[in-house]
């Protein structure tokens, strides 16, 4: 009876994530014994190759959040800015969210990690879906967007983040 509570609890959260437009990539941990040590923030640019780029790297809020800038280009005209919120190791719950973007984005969402508080906190990654250009030049009609953009738009950028954001993790922890 015991598994079934925690599935019931484990679909009542996705449900609630996709209410609130996150998508929630549950990580499978390892137990802490079993874990390598951790990298941190030197490990981070071991996840840079030919698509990614890391843009950024610094402490935010008071609570011991890295957030970490990052850029993606699979493509000549995909421009793809990703930023993840990483809290301590001492204090990551061993998820990774997932948030979504509204509308053409163009923009990246606050993550807000930085002002949780509690002993357990997620790791949480975001994208402008790769649309920033062509929202800061206000073409908001894709009908006049680039075939990279489109396609960032459309499926690459949250896929990509989701990869990356993963990589980022298994570095970081």
């Amino acid at each position: 009876m015991k598994g079934k509570g925690n599935s019931m609890k484990a679909k009542f959260h996705a449900a609630l994530a996709v209410a609130a437009g996150i998508a929630l990539v549950q990580m499978r941990v390892a137990e802490a014994a079993d874990r390598p040590p951790s990298n941190g923030v030197a490990g981070i640019n071991t996840i840079a190759d030919e698509i990614c780029s890391i843009a950024g790297v610094r402490p935010v809020g008071t609570n011991g959040v890295t957030q970490v800038d990052f850029t993606l280009r699979p493509e000549r005209g995909s421009d793809i800015r990703c930023r993840a919120e990483l809290p301590p190791s001492e204090k990551w719950d061993g998820r990774l969210w997932g948030k979504g973007n509204s509308g053409v984005g163009g923009r990246l969402p606050s993550l807000h990690v930085r002002y949780m508080a509690g002993a357990e906190l997620p790791a949480v990654v975001t994208t402008d879906i790769g649309t920033r250009a062509v929202v800061e030049g206000r073409a908001a009609s894709t009908s006049i967007w680039s075939e990279a953009v489109l396609r960032d738009y459309s499926w690459r950028a949250t896929h990509l983040m989701t990869v990356y954001g993963k990589r980022l993790v298994t570095a970081f922890y």
